[in-house]
């Protein structure tokens, strides 16, 4: 497996085990890249597992977690994949955000990193919906299922990429990126005032392709990345990203 596919299977475990142990799933739901990676088919692997979580204690939480990742039961899985966590970290826990830090490591190769983030922020939750991750997505790695999980639907996974690419310090590609993604699935972009919407188009044209290459083809399959390398391409995504964004009112 190459390091982004370990760190997959790795994830996809994680959220199997992790569901597989709350009363209500609509407890923590999946957002970000792994939601869109997992129900939207988008071809960008991602190192980071985000999550909103709500009505659900924070030590709770931290049990949860820590004896997923410091049992048998994990390890078992890894192991019948090859795979092994070399070393974990639970290196911030707060009322607002909990973090959990890993590595995995497949027979003598380089330790992989991948994070697991939990937030509670108001509205967690809202615009999600429970659903069966597609066979897809678990039988590119031979996983077994059906995985049921909460996840935001296209519209409010949008909501959050806009408020994501706002928000920021400086524009990032990836939120474009997977806004264009969410655009091919029918999503509908939220209703921005004129300021915002402003602000939204500038920084949706306002990234170099250089950093294109770091946030976003680096973490496609080589022949998807290859595909989506000219500067007429990512400037045709840019284009119509910003567009849609203008569009709204």
């Amino acid at each position: 497996m190459s390091p982004r596919e370990r760190v997959e299977v790795f994830q996809l475990l994680f959220v199997r085990l992790l569901v597989s142990q709350l009363d209500d799933r609509t407890l923590v739901t999946l957002k970000g890249g792994g939601n869109l990676r997992f129900f939207f088919g988008s071809p960008r692997f991602s190192e980071v597992l985000d999550f909103d979580v709500r009505h659900i204690a924070t030590r709770t939480l931290q049990k949860k977690v820590d004896g997923l990742l410091g049992g048998t039961t994990l390890a078992r899985l890894l192991l019948a994949k090859g795979l092994r966590i070399d070393a974990w970290s639970a290196p911030k826990q707060t009322e607002l955000v909990q973090r959990w830090k890993a590595s995995l490591v497949e027979g003598e190769s380089i330790p992989e990193s991948t994070k697991f983030e939990f937030s509670r922020r108001k509205g967690a939750g809202d615009g999600s919906a429970v659903d069966p991750i597609p066979a897809g997505a678990l039988e590119r790695h031979q996983l077994a299922g059906p995985v049921l999980a909460a996840h935001y639907g296209a519209d409010a996974a949008a909501a959050q990429k806009v408020e994501a690419l706002l928000g920021r310090s400086a524009p990032q590609s990836r939120d474009v990126f997977d806004l264009n993604l969410l655009l091919d699935r029918g999503a509908r972009l939220p209703d921005l005032p004129a300021r915002s919407r402003r602000e939204a188009v500038e920084r949706a044209l306002g990234f170099s392709r250089d950093e294109f290459e770091d946030q976003v083809l680096a973490y496609l399959e080589p022949e998807e990345a290859d595909a989506l390398r000219s500067a007429a391409v990512i400037e045709a995504l840019q284009v119509r990203v910003a567009d849609a964004l203008e569009a709204t009112a």
